[in-house]
């Protein structure tokens, strides 16, 4: 009986994650053929119906399969907008560019998250998503008038995504070691921690839709503030693999405060610090996985490596998920958090250790 229930929450975010991973390098090979404008208006047209069937959802699987259907309009419209913006972007701008970018999604999930668990409270989840519809309608207007149409594509990007690709990207040391060090844990705890213990935690201390998602804002805000200044640390030529290590370290470690004394206190302070270290990451490590696809260029090209990566790291932290909701059913809250924090850290550590060695290589080469 309390199996049932923790992982029946979990499936939705499960749900959400699977669908994103899978659908991501097709979507990379799509904005090759149709162009990343056609394919953002797609990514919109699929988000909006996802939403609308969930103002009509009243089961657990529909549920499931309405967010999977969010997984691949959010898929389909990231790639997009990242492919639009590579490919428009100087290299030499482009950690500036990444940053600006995660920090406007960001942004834009940080009002959402505060809004929608307000309104949530007073009106129900049904009224919330058939605003989000409009909102999806009202996006998808402003990209077809303001983004400009096919751009020719460097000759750098080269192939389609093929399922050899992440058979390659598994034989190269410096993109598994961001993956499994940095990517894939910042993800895990962004869907294990942050969208499913938090709530739970929240859930059984008698807090509401509208506190929930007060907390969860935190974590966004968090971002918001941190992001401008590692945009900053990054053009000063800091050891960007340092700065993205250093982040997902102190992350791991945040975990241990809600484990030690659950309390909303003890949550919040934990959703802060997490933010303040994924702000570390977000940007620089996507500018890291871009510089990682060119170097693989010549045997995959940057569209097809990019592709594995996010297929490998999405689907890394559905199983990081599952991971948390089992612990959480078999043990309690506190024992999956201290679970997240132990792995995250130790795979923190060791990137910063393969970080600091291939740093030395590069001064005695």
């Amino acid at each position: 009986a309390l199996l049932e229930p923790a992982v029946a929450v979990s499936l939705p975010i499960a749900a959400y994650l699977l669908t994103l991973g899978l659908a991501s390098p097709f979507a990379g090979r799509l904005a090759t053929t149709l162009g990343e404008k056609q394919l953002l208006l797609a990514g919109f047209a699929i988000a909006a119906m996802s939403h609308l069937g969930m103002v009509f959802a009243d089961g657990v699987w529909q549920i499931t399969l309405l967010r999977g259907l969010t997984g691949v309009g959010y898929a389909v419209a990231t790639v997009a907008s990242l492919e639009y913006l590579i490919e428009r972007q100087p290299n030499a701008d482009r950690l500036r560019a990444m940053t600006t970018f995660v920090l406007i999604v960001i942004g834009g999930t940080f009002a959402g998250t505060a809004l929608g668990g307000i309104l949530a409270d007073r009106l129900g989840y049904r009224p919330v998503f058939a605003i989000s519809v409009v909102l999806v309608v009202v996006a998808a207007v402003l990209a077809w008038r303001m983004l400009s149409g096919r751009h020719e594509r460097s000759a750098i990007d080269g192939g389609a995504f093929a399922w050899r690709d992440v058979g390659a990207v598994l034989r190269q040391p410096k993109q598994m070691a961001l993956l499994t060090g940095v990517t894939v844990p910042m993800n895990v705890l962004l869907a294990a921690f942050l969208w499913y213990l938090v709530p739970l935690t929240l859930a059984a201390a008698g807090e509401g839709a509208s506190a929930i998602g007060r907390t969860l804002m935190l974590y966004y805000l968090a971002v918001l503030v941190a992001g401008p200044v590692v945009a900053r640390t990054g053009r000063t030529r800091v050891s960007v693999p340092m700065l993205v290590g250093l982040g997902a370290l102190v992350s791991g470690l945040a975990l241990l405060i809600p484990a030690a004394e659950v309390s909303i206190l003890s949550v919040s302070v934990a959703v802060v610090i997490v933010g303040l270290g994924h702000a570390a990451i977000r940007g620089p490590q996507l500018s890291l996985a871009i510089e990682l696809g060119e170097d693989m260029a010549d045997s995959s090209g940057r569209g097809a490596t990019l592709a594995a990566m996010r297929m490998l790291e999405r689907l890394g932290s559905l199983v990081g998920l599952l991971a948390a909701a089992l612990v959480a059913a078999r043990a309690d809250l506190a024992t999956a958090m201290v679970a997240l924090a132990i792995a995250a850290s130790l795979a923190a550590v060791a990137y910063l250790g393969y970080a600091l060695r291939a740093a030395r290589r590069t001064e005695h080469a």
